[in-house]
């Protein structure tokens, strides 16, 4: 999405294409030879599966960064079969052909792939239709489960990071001891007592309610967000600007409440519950209308006007309707507990508050690409009457709010 506050939402312009780890995914299912993938960390996904496969007829070499798209864990990286190589020899990797051997079907020893999060052949085909590129700030959602610490699963370190963020600082506190015990099962004990220690200050009446915005990172972004990291270098390489990262479920709660019907909730200060149904994670916050949510005349808003109450976020393919529906009467009622969601395989779940007792929500709104089987559940929201664009609507608005 391009946007420009003169012009609002509904003007702005809008693109939807394949996501990289798909485009790639396919490039590396088309290669019948070696392999050199070099370049930034991406999401992995079908990326990583088609990588995978790919080992079992054919060599893989991979730079560090790039790499770390299978895993933050280079030790297993390795162990999957993949050569770990520096940026140095890439190029040392992969035999060039003339014209003449690749007219006559010859393949190189190994096939260059650079993957990326962002294509830069994307600003002159904007501009090729006038489009000023000049952007005043770049905004980028992706989501990232951060390098886990030994011991520690991804999802376990993921609901450690949403944590920090909801439970105003309880996360980090109880991350501290992640590291401290011994072997891989103390790892793992550890990494679920840091989300259930968040979830108990956070619940515990003591922790503050969190902002939307408080999930975007604005000019720097921590060290263990490997992909979010990469990305913000990335972006940083051609704009010179403020540069905004976000994870993809909190920018698309946050630009459902650019939905007409949900800001009126907001305004009168009743409670809601946003759900964003994605391909591979669903993830849903009990929210408390402030009233503060600023409008301007183009529809844009300058903030979210809402604070956190509860969240929880699980896996879509592991969430049948009837489930889900469960998950959010008790999110609702403060009673939904981390070890709850986390033994059926999600990530975890907190409450902000007393516990049990809290308002039934006035509405529950739902948005993302896998929203059709959770009908019923709640109405679905459009920001800027496009469903596709909702996550871009978010990152919009926490650029206003932090710029």
């Amino acid at each position: 999405m391009v946007y420009d506050d003169e012009e609002g939402f509904e003007n702005a312009y809008k693109l939807v294409l394949p996501s990289p780890t798909r485009f790639f995914a396919e490039e590396v299912r088309r290669a019948e030879q070696d392999l050199v993938i070099f370049g930034e960390t991406i999401g992995g996904g079908p990326f990583s599966r088609a990588v995978l496969e790919h080992l079992k007829k054919y060599k893989v070499y991979a730079t560090e960064r790039a790499a770390r798209t299978l895993r933050d864990d280079l030790a297993v990286v390795r162990g999957y079969g993949v050569e770990i190589i520096s940026e140095d020899e890439v190029a040392d990797k992969v035999v060039s052909l003339t014209e003449k051997e690749t007219k006559k079907g010859k393949k190189g020893k190994a096939k260059p792939l650079r993957i990326s999060e962002f294509n830069p052949e994307l600003l002159p085909l904007l501009a090729s239709f006038g489009v000023d590129t000049s952007f005043d700030a770049v905004a980028v959602a992706v989501q990232d489960h951060g390098v886990a610490p030994p011991g520690v699963s991804d999802r376990e370190n993921r609901f450690r990071i949403i944590a920090e963020k909801v439970g105003s600082g309880a996360g980090r506190e109880a991350g501290e001891g992640e590291g401290r015990g011994e072997g891989r099962k103390a790892g793992r004990e550890a990494g679920r007592e840091a989300g259930r220690e968040a979830g108990r200050e956070a619940g515990g009446g003591g922790g503050a309610e969190a902002e939307i915005e408080s999930f975007a990172y604005l000019d720097a972004v921590p060290d263990n967000l490997s992909r979010m990291k990469s990305v913000f270098q990335s972006v940083k390489s051609w704009h010179k600007g403020p540069v905004l990262l976000m994870d993809t479920g909190p920018a698309a709660v946050l630009g459902s409440l650019e939905d007409e019907r949900v800001k009126g909730v907001v305004k009168e200060k009743k409670s809601l519950i946003c759900v964003n149904v994605g391909n591979a994670h669903t993830i849903a916050m009990s929210l408390s209308g402030s009233g503060n949510g600023s409008g301007s005349e183009n529809g844009s808003g300058s903030g979210s006007g809402c604070r956190i109450t509860g969240i929880f976020e699980h896996h879509t393919r592991l969430l049948a309707r009837q489930k889900l529906s469960y998950y959010l009467k008790k999110l609702s009622d403060g009673s939904l507990t981390f070890e709850e969601v986390f033994a059926d395989g999600g990530h975890g779940a907190l409450t902000i508050g007393t516990g049990k007792g809290k308002t039934k929500p006035e509405i529950i709104s739902l948005t993302g690409p896998r929203r059709e089987k959770m009908r019923g559940l709640g109405f679905f929201s459009a920001p800027a009457g496009d469903m596709m664009m909702t996550g871009a609507v978010g990152l919009v608005k926490a650029v206003l709010k932090r710029l």
